[in-house]
């Protein structure tokens, strides 16, 4: 085989000497390829592209010496050959040179001869430094081979097999000294290496992947393979047994893509029977089961949900109910999973006779505990461990949703049947109330027409305040039962509308904005009116509706509300007036909550009370 091009930087900033240099190295060696580059900064572009074997550069360079020109390149490459190749053939140079670490030192002579000498020192440096990587490469191999290391020659017969490397495939190193690799393959593992890692190799020098080997029993295993080659055509493979890891991940994917069914099980028993079907089909515990806390609160024991047919042969009368002093509820109180490998010696066996040699308790939260069992010692490793673990979390968390998912479902049952004595109750306002209501007032008008009194203006008042309250227990009922019906609606508009609606004495309405909201027009009209009718019941003889940032605001010049009552008013029955109801500015926070917006009290512009609204969107969402 012929030996390998070999890739040559010169720097030199005389660029008829570069090329005149080129030319003879060239000549004087048909692996030597020259690229030139007339300062450090040139120089350094090419190392940083790659594919250079050996560095030779002047000293004296227009931006930087060829000394730092070293120190820079080695960042590239810290065992890249760097031969210094100078004019200035000082002493000082020369040892410069030497303690800044340069493969080699050569001084600039005349005739073609110097670059006979300077091509065989480039061809030296090189091959030394291949040597040497080789070497590491060697040693990287060793050092990296836990489970077994083998070298093949370059017929590909193994010259020298590791103890380690030898029972991985259930041989004698003597037995696979003089074999072909092909003896530890199966036939289409031979294939996948001859087709795509020997390639590889001859392209790089090295490979590293996953194939599958074959023992001398015709067992196959899954290995981790690294292969190095060497300047002398040998081959360094290291080999480590990864079938366990693999083996996890596996479960460890089919954990994660059947955990989506454990989430969407609809309520306890489908989970806890799916539960229990991976931890047999997954984990490999034929033997398992799912215990919950009893149903009586003065029994401390955990009761069976789902238990395989293993489990229920295995525990016996065990598996109707575990005890307080079991090792299954201790895991449980403690959340903590509890191994017993013995279960022989071990005091806290819940049935030492049972066929169950080791055992794992997995809590499940609150919600119970994960039992499984083997029928041998010591049978549980800590990948097995990780990935029961890693199931009990799932199946606690699929308990945990059925759970707040019922809570949530009797949670709307029972709002359902308030909103629908809410509505009872709305019907017995609006008919039960209102008709002896209209009753009273027309005979009242009656008397009235017959009889002129002071006391009948007194009752003409009460029916009117009754009247009011009517109205307004019937709006808190559908603000608390009805969606809001929201569109876009103009501010200005709804409140001209709603202002010609209240009775307002000789208060003035000032509309200081163009807004268009998105909202419902019934309930937003009784939040108007609401808050029209508060500022003239408290005084205020102008009301502004004004816009903010993202809402707007209503405010009057009135008496304004004192700081320590602010939130004190939306309260229900709240009113500092004699007329009011207390029911007007609680109104007012239900449509606004309902809205999902925000309102809040502060001082107006001119001293009176200022309702601010926020949160308002102005486009549908």
């Amino acid at each position: 085989m012929n030996p390998p091009p070999i890739n040559v930087l010169l720097v030199d900033d005389g660029h008829e000497f570069a090329a005149l240099s080129t030319q003879f190295i060239e000549q004087a060696s048909e692996r030597i390829t020259v690229t030139t580059a007339a300062s450090v900064a040139d120089g350094l572009n090419v190392l940083s592209k790659g594919g250079i074997d050996c560095v030779v550069s002047d000293y004296r360079l227009p931006d930087q010496t060829g000394i730092e020109f070293l120190e820079a390149a080695r960042e590239y490459d810290e065992q890249l050959p760097f031969i210094l190749f100078t004019g200035r053939g000082s002493e000082t140079v020369a040892s410069e040179a030497i303690s800044a670490g340069v493969t080699d030192y050569f001084q600039k002579r005349t005739g073609a001869d110097q670059y006979t000498l300077l091509a065989n020192r480039i061809e030296n440096a090189v091959e030394a430094n291949n040597a040497k990587r080789d070497r590491l490469r060697h040693l990287n191999a060793i050092e990296t081979a836990r489970e077994g290391i083998s070298i093949l020659n370059a017929d590909e017969q193994f010259v020298f097999v590791n103890e380690a490397y030898a029972e991985l495939y259930g041989y004698t190193p003597e037995e696979l000294i003089g074999a072909h690799w092909t003896r530890l393959y199966p036939n289409e593992e031979i294939e996948t290496v001859r087709t795509e890692i020997v390639p590889a190799i001859a392209r790089d020098g090295y490979w590293r992947g996953v194939t599958t080997g074959l023992r001398a029993d015709g067992g196959t295993f899954i290995e981790d393979h690294i292969i190095s080659r060497t300047t002398t055509e040998e081959y360094v493979c290291t080999v480590r047994d990864i079938t366990e890891r693999k083996q996890h991940q596996q479960k460890l994917k089919q954990l994660n893509n059947v955990s989506q069914e454990l989430m969407l099980a609809a309520d306890y028993a489908s989970a806890t029977r799916l539960g229990s079907e991976m931890a047999h089909d997954i984990l490999g515990l034929e033997i398992n089961g799912i215990f919950v806390p009893s149903a009586d609160d003065e029994t401390d024991a955990l009761t069976p949900v789902t238990c395989t047919a293993a489990a229920q042969e295995a525990l016996g009368e065990h598996c109707e109910q575990l005890k307080a002093d079991s090792l299954t509820w201790q895991a449980y109180t403690e959340r903590e999973t509890a191994v017993i490998s013995n279960t022989t010696s071990d005091e806290q066996t819940e049935n030492p006779t049972a066929p169950i040699q080791s055992i794992v308790c997995l809590p499940l939260g609150e919600h119970g505990v994960l039992l499984g069992g083997k029928q041998t010692n010591d049978g549980f490793e800590r990948n097995e461990l990780v990935l029961g673990e890693l199931l009990a979390n799932n199946i606690e968390s699929a308990l945990t949703q059925i759970e707040r998912t019922e809570e949530l479902s009797t949670r709307t049952q029972e709002l359902q049947e308030k909103n629908d004595r809410l509505e009872e109750f709305t019907s017995v306002v609006s008919h039960d109330l209102r008709n002896p209501l209209a009753i009273a007032q027309g005979h009242l008008s009656l008397a009235m027409e017959a009889c002129d009194h002071d006391r009948l203006l007194t009752v003409k008042d009460a029916h009117e305040r009754m009247e009011i309250l009517i109205e307004n227990l019937l709006t808190l009922a559908q603000v608390g039962t009805s969606k809001t019906d929201c569109s876009q609606i103009s501010l200005s508009t709804l409140a001209a509308d709603c202002w010609h609606s209240v009775t307002t004495a000789d208060c003035s309405l000032q509309i200081e904005t163009t807004q268009t909201i998105v909202a419902d027009e019934s309930r937003l009209s009784q939040v108007f009116e609401n808050l029209f009718r508060n500022a003239a019941e408290h005084g205020g003889e102008t009301i502004t509706l004004g816009a903010l940032d993202n809402g707007f605001y209503i405010e009057d010049n009135g008496q304004g509300i004192p700081p320590d009552e602010r939130t004190q008013v939306f309260e229900f029955g709240y009113s500092t007036s004699g007329t009011g109801s207390g029911f007007g500015l609680h109104i007012v926070k239900q449509v606004v909550t309902a809205h999902g917006w925000d309102v809040t009290v502060t001082d107006g512009s001119t001293g009176g009370a200022r309702f601010e609204i926020r949160g308002v969107n102005d486009t549908p969402s």
